[in-house]
């Protein structure tokens, strides 16, 4: 008996997330278990306001496109469900003859299917939910790497080597300089940044991650040392950086605040740029790649994109095996030469967690950054770095 299945994709967008959509699309194609294929338009949100297309028509030019197209060609949504939520969910699923439904998501996405599976086990409602791994932040428990972070991390790697060359130029300017990256509350983002620091005076010089409080007096000490000792000083900080008392860096103690209580300070750069005039004396300038580290297709590794698209495949082949309220993840199988395989696990032990950056992963002064997380990194960024000449 053929019945329909839907994909939605949830949360921050990556330059990789379509290929996930694809790889499920292509693999549904195959099985005559399968009628149609839908996509929610926004997520759970626009299936809840009946925002559906039809995936089942779309061309191979179109989705060999997609393939290198950046961000949620479905469009995202960042959207707790609950109560009657579920109740409506499940209504308008049984109204177009959808048994399976594929959600592409992070942390939160997670949460959201693993509510979804248990409504319908409750209701009674044959339904598989087989969720889908994404998230630049790599901070998905149980999987070794999340699709989307090898691409961002090279880009961020990247950048950080460009950034490290300008602030060597214009050390007489602005000798310190901060780059901004996401993470959330994991400092996987933040190490990356160090995968193309060839040399001890390369950037960058201090790294900061969530997982370590950020205490003014120790911080600045280290920085005065760097820039010291190398004439400028690169400065890798997280957007979600607190201090000894868990308040945001720069909030005052108040924050933006979205749906799943996530924190996120407007004041930050502010707050370090005045710090480092008013201690050291010296002009300080502050960057954000913002969403550029999430989407940009300048750095994509082919690794990540291999990978999303296999995760999306192993979606659709799992809900036909029956599995529901379940993630698919990834698992290492060796480092040299690199491999990598496919499994599933309960969404519970996913749903809402979170994987810290191991804390020997970065020195305790923030200056130097562990050979086994270059080694755990590098096969994940596709290829090598670029290299860059130094007239010093």
């Amino acid at each position: 008996m053929t019945a329909n299945l839907i994909i939605g994709q949830s949360g921050g967008g990556t330059a990789v997330i379509n290929s996930s959509l694809v790889g499920a699309v292509r693999e549904a194609q195959r099985h005559s278990e399968i009628g149609r294929v839908f996509g929610m338009l926004n997520g759970v949100e626009g299936l809840l306001g009946d925002q559906v297309i039809d995936l089942t028509a779309q061309n191979d030019m179109v989705l060999d496109r997609l393939l290198t197209t950046p961000s949620s060609a479905l469009g995202s949504c960042r959207f707790k469900v609950g109560g009657s939520d579920l109740d409506q969910l499940l209504t308008s699923l049984r109204r177009r003859d959808i048994r399976y439904v594929l959600y592409i998501g992070g942390n939160d996405s997670a949460e959201s299917a693993h509510q979804l599976a248990l409504a319908a086990t409750r209701a009674g409602h044959e339904l598989q939910v087989v969720a889908a791994p994404k998230t630049i932040d790599n901070d998905l428990p149980e999987t070794d790497h999340c699709p989307g972070y090898g691409s961002a991390a090279r880009f961020l790697a990247i950048v950080t080597m460009e950034m490290d060359l300008d602030a060597w130029a214009m050390r007489s300017v602005e000798p310190v300089r901060f780059l901004e990256v996401k993470g959330r509350n994991s400092g996987w983002l933040a190490a990356a940044c160090a995968l193309g620091r060839a040399t001890e005076a390369m950037a960058p010089h201090l790294v900061c991650i969530p997982e370590r409080p950020f205490v003014e007096e120790d911080f600045l000490v280290a920085l005065d040392n760097c820039y010291r000792r190398h004439g400028y000083a690169v400065v890798i900080m997280p957007e979600t950086q607190r201090d000894a008392h868990g308040k945001l860096l720069g909030s005052h103690g108040s924050a933006w605040r979205d749906q799943y209580g996530h924190e996120y300070s407007l004041g930050t750069e502010g707050y370090l740029i005045d710090l480092v005039s008013r201690h050291l004396g010296v002009r300080a300038r502050y960057d954000r790649p913002g969403f550029l580290h999430k989407t940009s297709l300048l750095h994509v590794s082919d690794v990540d994109r291999r990978e999303a698209y296999l995760v999306g495949q192993e979606a659709v082949c799992a809900a036909l095996r029956g599995e529901s309220d379940v993630m698919v993840i990834l698992r290492r199988t060796s480092n040299e030469p690199y491999s990598c395989d496919v499994a599933t696990i309960e969404l519970p032990r996913i749903a809402g967690g979170e994987r810290y950056l191991p804390d020997n992963y970065v020195s305790l002064d923030g200056t130097s950054i562990d050979p086994d997380f270059i080694n755990y990194l590098r096969p994940l960024v596709g290829g090598n770095l670029p290299t860059f000449a130094h007239l010093r």
